[in-house]
């Protein structure tokens, strides 16, 4: 990831957006939210390493401590809403008719130790990673990826939630007459009603006993090829994640989450 670039991109984002900085601070907006993607590139969104490069390397003059740097960036929060706004943007231009939608989970802890975590409580937390036959606890990120490989809408929910309660919960804000391709996880015939509604068309793989006239085999292997661009995206930000993901709190975890798709769809802008 190109340095000069990528803080030129966020000081642009932040000026055209009207962002009103404090020029006395010691590490300005741009700079926070900079280092904060930085994190997650080269350091598993660790925020200490990250300042420590940035301040011996002499990337950046002036470097916050990590507590400080942490209350800065919780205070950004919505200035982050402006910066996925303006990539969301980009990834779903007019001319993309093509998305598709999925979901990937991202445990807080191990299922065995899920009664001594602190972060967060309750059964609606466990969920069940059929990739890997096994149950954590956590979250679940349903998001909607273009053409294009870049995240355009996503949302963190409680790990045992349903992809359809995902799917539901986001605003779907496509050009019209866009294609939605989903697994079986997504088949709702009153679902893809609704989207028909504001043309947007629900092209989930058909499971066996389904009623549906597209329910064929070429049909199904036509949408699972449209799907490869969902499992990519999905593994190249679960390829961004440590072993585990620390925090404090669970703002500041699902700050980090923000953080691995925010630094995704900077990659997939600066690589096109």
């Amino acid at each position: 990831m190109n340095f000069e670039s990528l803080y030129f991109i966020i000081d642009e984002i932040l000026r055209v957006s009207n962002q009103k900085q404090n020029v006395q601070v010691q590490m300005n907006d741009s700079e926070i939210i900079f280092a904060y993607l930085i994190s997650f590139n080269y350091f598993s969104g660790n925020y200490f390493k990250t300042l420590y490069f940035l301040k011996q390397t002499g990337v950046l003059s002036n470097v916050l401590s990590k507590s400080r740097f942490s209350r800065r960036l919780n205070r950004l929060k919505d200035v982050l809403s402006e910066v996925l706004s303006f990539l969301y943007d980009i990834f779903k231009d007019a001319s993309n008719k093509e998305f598709c939608i999925d979901s990937y989970p991202v445990p807080i802890c191990k299922f065995i130790r899920m009664k001594r975590c602190k972060l967060i409580d309750g059964k609606e937390f466990i969920g069940f990673n059929a990739a890997k036959e096994e149950h954590f606890f956590g979250f679940k990120v349903n998001l909607v990826v273009s053409r294009k490989g870049g995240v355009t809408e996503f949302n963190i929910l409680p790990a045992s939630y349903h992809d359809l309660t995902g799917l539901k919960a986001l605003t779907l804000d496509l050009p019209k007459n866009s294609k939605l391709f989903a697994d079986k996880a997504y088949n709702d015939y009153l679902q893809e009603e609704l989207l028909k509604d504001v043309e947007i068309e629900l092209l989930p793989i058909r499971k066996i006993n389904s009623k549906k006239s597209d329910n064929k085999a070429y049909v199904n292997y036509y949408r699972q090829k449209k799907r490869k661009m969902v499992e990519t995206a999905i593994s190249q930000i679960q390829g961004l994640f440590p072993k585990t993901i620390h925090a404090t709190n669970i703002d500041g975890f699902i700050l980090k989450i923000v953080g691995f798709i925010l630094c995704y769809n900077f990659s997939m802008l600066l690589t096109k």
